[in-house]
This record gives C-alpha cells, sequence and structure tokens, in this order.
C-alpha cells in the first residue's frame, strides 16, 4: 500500500531521498528493495552528483537482502555498489562487499579473509558484521 502511494510521487527531492534511505529498514524487503530502485533512478536522473546517497542506497538494500537470504537479489546489488565504492575510495565497503559477496556463494573461507583484511584496515565493526553473517549463514546449513 505505502509502495503504490509512493510510486505515484513524480519528483523526488533530495531530502525525501535521504529520508526514503533512512527509513529503507522499516519496509518490507520487496518494498525496500523497490523503493532502493527508484530512489537509484531518481538520483541518476536529477542528482547524479550524489554519489554518497546512492552509495548508501546500494549498501543498506543488499545488507537488508543478505540478511533475509535473497542471495542472488544481493549479488546483484553488491555488484552494482562495487565500482562506485572504488570510485569513491571506500575501501572498507568494497571488503565488506567483496565478504558478502563471498557468502552469496556460500565460500566462507573467501569472506573470512575479507573480514581478516578489514580488522588490519582499522575497520572493527565492519569485521563484526561479517563475522555475524559467516555465523548466521553457516548455521543456515544445518
Amino acid at each position: 500500500m505505502v509502495w503504490q502511494s509512493l510510486k505515484k510521487i513524480d519528483t523526488w527531492t533530495k531530502f525525501d531521498l535521504f529520508l526514503l534511505n533512512n527509513i529503507l529498514y522499516f519496509f518490507g524487503l520487496d518494498t525496500a528493495a523497490s523503493i532502493a530502485q527508484m530512489a537509484l533512478q531518481a538520483i541518476n536522473t536529477n542528482y547524479p552528483h550524489l554519489l554518497h546517497l546512492k552509495f548508501a542506497l546500494i549498501e543498506n538494500c543488499s545488507l537488508l537482502l543478505i540478511t533475509n537470504n535473497d542471495f542472488p537479489q544481493a549479488k546483484l546489488w553488491i555488484e552494482k555498489g562495487s565500482p562506485l565504492y572504488k570510485e569513491l575510495f571506500q575501501f572498507d565497503s568494497l571488503n565488506t562487499a567483496y565478504a558478502f559477496l563471498a557468502l552469496c556463494e556460500q565460500d566462507f573461507s573467501t569472506a573470512e579473509k575479507y573480514r581478516d583484511i578489514l580488522q588490519q584496515m582499522g575497520d572493527p565493526s565492519g569485521a563484526q558484521d561479517v563475522t555475524k553473517e559467516i555465523e548466521r549463514i553457516r548455521s543456515l546449513e544445518i
């Protein structure tokens, strides 16, 4: 119902797009992914300079997808974000993306390698996020 109302809006302001990014987690998975896609289109069309917002939307949506075990879609979003992370010199996010990409393939040793790189880069929070996902996804195999 919310998504149907949002689709009717013709023009999105910067404030609207930042707000949508901040409340993305309150929507159901399909709605959140649709909102993120719509927001990315609005950014590309009207605000191409908002690369950090684009980065945040991609990162948030891919995290939502991976934590909901939608690995094929998460993989698409992660691959969409990787070039942007490089462009913005967000190498911590790039390593997290590589770890999550490995987790989408159930490649735990590669995910652990990127987790260790995050730790060495001085990003213990990112490393901890990867560790949590490694443990959670491993538990799905039982």
